[in-house]
């Protein structure tokens, strides 16, 4: 059992219903949270089976149906941190708490590692009738094509043509820093959308609207290998200039989870070796499409790739 000074800190790291990983940033909330879910390592869930008919007319007896539903589960994976040392003058010292801005720095660390590599993964593994993607048809800018408003609209339809029941739906568009304020510069409905919340007094213009998506900003996005068309592996180096990065649009709170297990602090305090405490924190979490596999079963999903 953690002592009550390891509890302090871990809530001081992931706050109350860990908020830190489900509310920290544009895109995890986004996510449906699978917290409820989680059992030891695992995120244990069901998918449905499938839908019944319904027939016109019908002749009797009916047909008879039993709905079998799929049972799935997920890893959560271990984050680890580095080990910080603060010695005990820093403690003693300083006029502020060193040791509660170094858990904001892991917290913001945790965070943001977690955060790019779901971005990275929550979207199509390739072109396919349920994760359609378009190409990019603008002028080229550092070697890549832009994204024109033509394209988005595009991107639109297919995703309509895919999933016409969502056509209502809150469709996210996630566009990289050149696309986003290409688009709001050469664009009047998006120039205005951003003059009007700035006369607002809104400092930060983001999100926007425009062609039924919600637009967002992020240079995180995945890149494609130039040869298969298919998402590199998270964490892959891409050949700049040959493997090219994709504009990625998904449902908000439905395409893809988000759960955090448990976070432990391993605290060594006054390391007589270095008259310091140290301490590093492990963090079992996971946020990504409903299913283990990042390559088959993706739905929701759809992307503009900008080819050079």
């Amino acid at each position: 059992m953690a002592s009550l000074k390891q509890r302090i800190f871990i809530k001081l790291l992931i706050g109350k219903k860990n908020e830190f990983l489900h509310n920290s940033s544009w895109f995890l909330m986004h996510g449906v949270n699978l917290d409820k879910y989680i059992e030891a390592e695992y995120i244990n869930f069901t998918h449905k089976g499938t839908i019944p008919t319904v027939t016109k007319n019908p002749t009797y007896p009916l047909n008879q149906r039993t709905r079998t539903d799929i049972p799935d589960k997920i890893k959560l994976s271990p984050y680890a941190t580095d080990e910080f040392i603060i010695p005990k003058i820093d403690l003693q010292g300083l006029p502020y708490d060193k040791r509660k801005t170094e858990l904001q720095d892991y917290r913001d660390a945790i965070t943001n590692e977690i955060t790019s590599e779901g971005i990275w993964n929550v979207s199509p593994h390739k072109d396919s009738p349920k994760t359609p993607i378009i190409d990019a048809s603008g002028s080229a800018s550092n070697g890549y094509k832009t994204i024109t408003s033509e394209d988005i609209v595009k991107l639109r339809i297919a995703l309509n043509k895919a999933y016409p029941g969502l056509k209502k739906a809150k469709w996210v568009l996630t566009l990289d820093t050149e696309s986003y304020w290409g688009l709001s510069k050469n664009d009047d409905v998006l120039k205005g959308q951003m003059i009007y919340k700035s006369k607002m007094g809104e400092v930060n213009a983001k999100p926007v609207k425009f062609h039924d998506f919600i637009i967002e900003e992020d240079d995180r996005l995945p890149y494609y290998n130039a040869n298969t068309g298919e998402r590199m592996p998270y964490g892959s180096v891409p050949n700049i200039g040959v493997d090219y990065p994709c504009a990625t649009a998904f449902v908000s709170n439905k395409t893809f989870g988000k759960a955090m297990g448990k976070t432990e602090l391993f605290d060594n305090p006054k390391d007589s070796s270095l008259q310091a405490d140290r301490g590093s924190l492990l963090t079992h979490a996971y946020v990504g499409p409903f299913s283990e596999d990042l390559k088959t079963n993706l739905v929701f999903m759809g992307g503009i790739f900008r080819k050079p």
